[in-house]
Formats: C-alpha cells, structure tokens, sequence
C-alpha cells in the first residue's frame, strides 16, 4: 500500500475521533419529560390545598354549629360600634336641660363578661326634683326574631357607686310596638338575665324588631344614682 494512501487512512481515524470527542463534551438537551410529569408536584399541592379549603370549611361550620339557636346582638368585645346586626346605641335623657338627671355609656376593659374584650357601663342619675327617666339604646335595623324565644343578656352592678337592683327593658318593632319587662335582683356579680320573649307585654309582632332599650325610671329605681354593666346581648331559641 502506498504512503499516499496510509496517510489518507490516517487522517480519516484522526478525523473521525475528535468528531466523536467532540460532539460527546458539547452541551445536550434535556430529555423531554414524559407526558404528566411535572404536574405531580402542583396535583400534590392542589391535593394539599383542597384538604385545607375543607379543614377550614369544617372549622367554620362546627363554630357554627356551637352558636346554633343563638343571634348575638352585642359583645362589645371590638369597644367600637356598631353592634353585631349593624346597629347603632347610645345613651338618652328624659329632658337634657335638666343636669340633675342623665346617663352615659363607656366602653370598660377591665370588667366585663367573660376574658377578652369590653362590657359597657351604664351610669345613669334620676335623683332629680322633676321627673326622672333615662337609660340606653340600641338599634336592631330590623332583624326577624320570631323564632326566638328569650332575650338574654349579662348585667352587673357597680359596687362602688352603688347601683339600682331594678330597671326596665323595652323592645320595640318597626310598628312602634312596644314591649316592656323588669329585671329584678340585679347584683354585684355578674348575672345572666334570660326573659321569655312572650313575657314582653305590648308587643306581638317580632318579624321586624327596631329597637332594645334600657330604663331607669326614679320612681323604682331602688338607687336613684349609680352604675350597672351590661355585656353579651342575645337572642335564643
């Protein structure tokens, strides 16, 4: 064989082997992934997500559940308005020319009904030489309760002031209705009030409640000058 022909052999393998080197360091393209694969990992979290979406859900209607039967009016626990059914409140006066007599409500964090929050303090005067009534408002912008059947709240009297055992509560319905019922035996200590709501004369129709209100009139006040706690109004069934 000739030198000619030895050399052109010889190239070729010189040739054919850096090619080869070559093209195996250059840089590859990723192998493409099998249909489906990377969506494993966002099912997984979806999977992840709907379990929670359901945890939360169940949360929520065990809450819920727990509060069945009950239509809280007012907590105070914000010390803000409005109320729980988008009601406003306040205090009110017979004859505010009259500075014997008058009433005034505040947000109180250091007594109240319960851990958290506030209750709110009623202090009210009807020692005056005229006649004398006042006390507290509360709107309920038309809530239906006629599937209630008590009224319910907590009431504490201010030991340091004093503070009258008896006081008056109205309902009102958006007719002018009026119902009117005592509470009696107020003490010291926080008490629940519960008054059946057929025990409220003067009032039938609880389809569309206007207002709640609280009374204190001189001629029963057994304390004409002093300080309750109110916190945690409701309607129950």
């Amino acid at each position: 064989m000739s030198k000619k022909v030895l050399l052109f052999v010889w190239l070729s393998v010189v040739f054919v082997t850096l090619g080869f080197i070559l093209f195996s360091c250059g840089p590859k393209k990723p192998a493409p992934k099998p249909e489906g694969e990377g969506l494993k990992e966002t099912a997984v979290v979806s999977e992840q997500a709907t379990t929670e979406e359901k945890e939360f859900v169940t949360t929520k209607r065990e809450t819920a559940k727990a509060k069945e039967g009950v239509l809280l009016v007012a907590d105070f626990d914000t010390g803000s308005k409005p109320n729980s059914v988008g009601g406003d409140f306040g205090s009110w006066n017979k004859d505010a020319q009259d500075f014997s007599q008058g009433c005034f409500d505040s947000f109180i964090p250091t007594i109240k009904h319960g851990d958290t929050g506030y209750s709110l303090q009623l202090m009210y005067d009807v020692a005056s030489e005229n006649a004398a009534y006042n006390g507290f408002w509360m709107k309920l912008n038309g809530i239906n309760i006629s599937d209630y059947k008590e009224l319910s709240f907590w009431v504490k009297g201010d030991a340091e002031r004093g503070f009258t055992r008896v006081f008056k509560v109205e309902l009102k319905n958006t007719k002018n209705n009026v119902g009117t019922y005592y509470v009696t035996d107020v003490s010291p200590e926080w008490k629940e009030v519960v008054i059946p709501l057929n025990k409220f004369s003067g009032i039938n129709d609880l389809s569309s409640m206007y207002e709640f209100t609280i009374v204190f009139e001189d001629r029963i006040a057994t304390k004409r000058e002093g300080a309750i706690y109110i916190d945690d109004i409701a309607f129950v069934k």
